[in-house]
């Protein structure tokens, strides 16, 4: 999912995304989270979900 995209979905502009996963990558991996580098390849809500730690499979 491109910076854009993500950016439309959401209603903001592309310089907030950008400085939105500039502030939370450091906080994100003092937690313990690994945040990957480059553009996500998502292209269903399944993939989605799984790459935020949630399974849609189960009710």
């Amino acid at each position: 999912m491109t910076h854009a995209l993500l950016a439309e979905v959401a209603r903001l502009t592309k310089t907030r995304i950008g400085a939105t996963l500039r502030d939370a990558t450091p906080v994100l991996a003092a937690l313990g989270y690994s945040v990957p580098v480059g553009p996500l390849t998502v292209t269903t809500a399944q993939q989605l979900a799984a790459l935020a730690g949630h399974d849609l499979t189960t009710s």
